[in-house]
């Protein structure tokens, strides 16, 4: 079957089909009628235009990754690390290139923005997947620290949160979306079994489903509460991050230096 809703044309200022739906079954033989130029071929093409503009749209993508990576691969000034991170800002801001937008703003010596990119990746990744990426965060965190104080420390360490939230710096986002969901799930199946057979069952059967439940809820509590709420969290700093991008960072550095 193919369907269609409110499906047009228009090159330029000319408008070759106007907003149209309709519905194929299978089986359906179809018949197109119309003066030459009323755009049947246009209707006919309608679907392979439409997946060559999106094969093109990938082909781009694609061919800047392509750029970036080689801009990066060849720098050796700051103006051409520079140059990368821009190639990888046009990228849909996903781990992979936020992680080496970082790692290119890090080598043109702007911490504030390489600290941010790598920060976004390291939400998005995780740092026991990706080797190295917590090593660069705390590389630019330091940078950024002793650019700022009038006595920089002599040994940067390494912030306590990093060391008693360890997985909410080391599991990718999504993995602790997914845990939390998951203990939101056992919660309510829990207390959902309690519902129907607490009443029922009686004596030896009764203290075992109590067993059960009562540590299923806590499985379930733990779980939202541990990576439910560090996932809630990332979520919400990326969504804060999409409103500033880390060569946003570079702009206002630039200002600010006499």
């Amino acid at each position: 079957m193919i369907s269609a809703q409110a499906l047009s044309l228009r090159i330029g200022a000319r408008l070759l089909l106007r907003p149209s739906s309709f519905r194929i079954g299978g089986g359906d033989r179809i018949g197109l009628v119309g003066r030459n130029g009323a755009g049947k071929t246009s209707l006919l093409l309608l679907p392979v235009l439409c997946a060559g503009l999106l094969r093109a749209d990938d082909a781009a993508q694609n061919f800047t990754w392509q750029q970036a990576n080689g801009r990066m691969a060849s720098a050796s000034t700051r103006a051409e690390f520079l140059e990368a991170a821009e190639l990888y800002a046009r990228l849909p801001p996903d781990g992979g290139a936020m992680l080496n937008m970082g790692a290119a703003l890090l080598m043109a010596n702007e911490p504030a923005a390489a600290r941010e990119a790598l920060a976004r990746a390291e939400r998005r990744l995780g740092h026991s997947i990706v080797p190295g990426l917590e090593h660069d965060v705390l590389l630019a965190s330091r940078l950024l620290h002793d650019a700022r104080a009038e006595n920089p420390a002599p040994r940067y360490e390494k912030p306590w949160p990093r060391v008693l939230f360890f997985w909410h710096y080391a599991m990718p986002m999504d993995a602790r979306l997914t845990l939390g969901a998951a203990g939101w799930a056992i919660l309510w199946a829990a207390l959902l079994l309690w519902r129907l057979l607490g009443r029922r069952w009686q004596g030896g059967r009764r203290a075992t489903l109590e067993v059960f439940v009562g540590a299923a809820c806590v499985a379930a509590v733990t779980l939202m509460a541990v990576f439910g709420a560090s996932g809630v969290v990332s979520t919400a700093q990326e969504w804060a991050g999409q409103r500033r991008g880390p060569m946003e960072w570079v702009a206002q550095e630039t200002e600010e230096t006499p």
